[in-house]
């Protein structure tokens, strides 16, 4: 967290004051700069989520990001300081799954492994 804080401080997005009410705290709070770019970058989100979600109702819309929601929460729950390892682990997952069914499909072994089977 503080090498992110370091970057964004380098960078001029946020800035970091002595808390007066705990010597050993900082506030960190968002710089102009920051605030203005954090503004634009929920713009570009919200433009991004209705191109993406755009054919769904908006009940629907709820209730994917109610999904979407409890799986970041359970990721957290797994353990929240390897949230980018869980994230890692379930690439390299899907990327071993793509590259059985594409071998599956070039006549290789089919994508649970076993031979394919041979056709007349």
């Amino acid at each position: 967290m503080v090498r992110l804080v370091d970057e964004l401080e380098r960078d001029g997005l946020v800035r970091r004051q002595p808390d007066p009410a705990d010597r050993r705290a900082r506030i960190i709070t968002a710089t102009d700069r920051g605030a203005e770019l954090c503004a634009i970058a929920q713009q570009e989100q919200l433009l991004v989520d209705q191109h993406v979600l755009g054919n769904l109702e908006p009940a629907e819309r709820q209730e994917f990001v109610r999904l979407l929601r409890r799986i970041v929460v359970r990721l957290l729950d797994v353990d929240p300081t390897h949230g980018a390892a869980a994230c890692e682990a379930a690439r390299q997952q899907i990327e071993s799954h793509e590259d059985a069914e594409r071998a599956a499909a070039a006549g290789g072994a089919a994508a649970d492994g076993t031979a394919p089977t041979p056709t007349t």
